[in-house]
């Protein structure tokens, strides 16, 4: 009798290592990192933006594995595996770095080739326009893909200065119902867009928006 106990003892014991590597599986998730200048996002020791905590920089595009979430969900505690190393690293990178569909290959915004002038363009309307506080947007064309026209005056019939593909950043200064004045902090242009194509977003600790820096 006492062996039977012992063996079914042993039996389920047995069940329950086997069972958990596939319960840790099942709570892991892919996704894949993104950024709004095709660079690589920090993964981090810890669950916080600071200079001084970076582990490696994970390249864009590249599959992690998520393990949990912290901070109501603003970090993910992920690992990832740098294939042409063979090597495994695991820490925090903030989930509005990381999608779950592969995202498409960064595209730089490239100049706009030039187009003839329309026969009596319609003035531009800049009565309504309002200066604000400057705020960060991001880029969102109507595909993922496309691209979104950076016009010289807030009407479509005026020339554009560059095309600007999916989470590229600019600064809004002024705006009114339909358009947005922005200035481009990397080519120092100042321009317009329509505000349907614009995401408002926040970057961390003061740091330059676009940078790079401390954003990751």
């Amino acid at each position: 009798m006492n062996k039977r106990i012992l063996s079914l003892f042993f039996a389920v014991l047995l069940l329950v290592i086997l069972a958990l590597p596939m319960s840790a599986l099942a709570n892991t998730a892919s996704m894949y990192v993104i950024s709004s200048n095709g660079k690589g996002v920090h993964l981090r020791e810890k669950p916080q933006a600071n200079a001084d905590n970076v582990i490696i920089t994970v390249p864009y595009g590249a599959e992690v594995d998520i393990l949990s979430t912290v901070q109501s969900g603003q970090w993910a505690h992920i690992t990832w595996t740098d294939d042409p190393n063979n090597k495994t690293y695991e820490g925090y990178m903030m989930t509005r770095y990381l999608t779950q569909e592969i995202p498409p290959a960064y595209k730089a915004p490239q100049p706009a080739q030039a187009q003839p002038e329309k026969a009596e363009p319609k003035m531009p309307n800049f009565a309504n326009f309002k200066l604000v506080t400057p705020y960060n947007v991001i880029v969102r064309p109507s595909k993922p893909s496309g691209f979104v026209n950076f016009r010289w005056a807030p009407s479509t019939d005026c020339k554009v200065i560059m095309r600007c593909y999916a989470n590229y950043p600019l600064q809004v200064i002024a705006q009114d119902g339909s358009w947005a004045q922005l200035r481009d902090p990397a080519t120092g242009y100042v321009g317009f867009m329509l505000r349907s194509f614009l995401t408002e977003v926040v970057t961390e600790n003061g740091a330059p928006f676009g940078s790079g820096v401390l954003v990751y």
